[in-house]
């Protein structure tokens, strides 16, 4: 659906609200876009929609709660987010990666390690070859650098940084074009931070994707991204390459605050 020249996401003017019992604004006026093998940092304090729009532009890559647009636009991979059709969705839901805050805590008990990682392939297409299917999950549980002995495994027999390696696996099995990541490194000391960049980076020279990363920790993802995008309160402070916004430093008191950081690792 994507045309050669259009870029994987286009934001423009972009409001949004929850709605329901309560309805609260989530962003106003927020503007970017993502070309190819571009990846973006979401950063901002919390409360300040970096979630909400990931949810937003993940569609039916998440089954949470999303935020309803009331303004302008976003585009993903060509479709319009807005009331995407049912072929649309199914589209996106093949070619949307996406890893939800604290995703390691989130996989399913009851099935094994194996069976989580496989779970969007067979909900999308129950009768995919199984012998493709094993191949495929061993291949990206021997990527994240995790023995394959784990596969027969119950989440609850792994560590934490176990758990959230495999919920990376699962969120790039279909080996996406788009992967959207809130908090991918939370909680994880910083050893295993360290290892989970060397994975992101190795994915993406391996498959070319394009990213969105909600992360606070902007000394580590400085070192994967190319744009950094501000939110404060839903509203978009500033878009800058990674480099630039390291050396230059303040905006605010929270960006001044990781980027003092950043330039001391």
């Amino acid at each position: 659906m994507l045309k050669d020249d259009e870029p994987k996401v286009a934001v423009k003017n972009l409001s949004a609200k929850y709605t329901g019992r309560y309805t609260w604004p989530v962003l106003k006026n927020v503007n970017f876009t993502i070309k190819e093998n571009d990846n973006l940092a979401l950063i901002g304090p919390a409360g300040s929609g970096k979630t909400a729009l990931a949810k937003l532009l993940a569609v039916s890559a998440t089954e949470e709660k999303r935020p309803k647009i009331t303004d302008g636009s976003a585009l993903v991979l060509g479709v319009d987010i807005d009331k995407p059709t049912r072929r649309e969705k199914i589209f996106l839901s093949a070619q949307v990666g996406f890893l939800p805050h604290d995703a390691g805590t989130r996989l399913i008990g009851t099935l094994s390690v194996g069976e989580n990682i496989a779970l969007p392939i067979i909900q999308r297409n129950p009768e995919f070859d199984r012998q493709d299917l094993q191949n495929r999950v061993a291949k990206i549980i021997d990527q994240m650098r995790l023995p394959l002995k784990l596969l027969s495994h119950l989440p609850a027999e792994l560590s934490s940084g176990q758990r959230q390696r495999v919920a990376l696996a699962k969120s790039l099995i279909m080996e996406p074009a788009l992967w959207i990541a809130d908090e991918p490194t939370r909680g994880l000391d910083i050893s295993l931070r360290d290892l989970l960049d060397e994975i992101l980076r190795e994915q993406m020279n391996n498959h070319s994707f394009s990213s969105i990363i909600i992360s606070h920790d902007f000394a580590l993802y400085s070192k994967v991204v190319s744009k950094v995008l501000v939110l404060e309160k839903g509203e978009q402070t500033a878009i800058r390459t990674s480099a630039s916004l390291r050396n230059t430093g303040a905006l605010n008191d929270y960006v001044a605050e990781l980027a003092s950081i950043a330039r001391q690792r």
